[in-house]
């Protein structure tokens, strides 16, 4: 099952990755649905990020 997931592909920004990039590495996955206008959660996930993006 492991092996499975780290091989999922995706693209962010128009480029692929796998999970994979980023083992051993804390990562925080959020899907969003940013065309709908209703996104105030985006405030909080950028004080998220500021926190703890030099941590891996």
């Amino acid at each position: 099952m492991k092996d499975q997931l780290l091989n999922s592909t995706f693209k962010i920004a128009g480029k692929q990755h796998s999970l994979s990039d980023w083992q051993d590495k804390p990562i925080l996955i959020i899907n969003t649905a940013t065309k709908c206008g209703l996104a105030p959660q985006f405030d909080g996930l950028e004080k998220i990020h500021q926190k703890y993006k030099d941590k891996g």
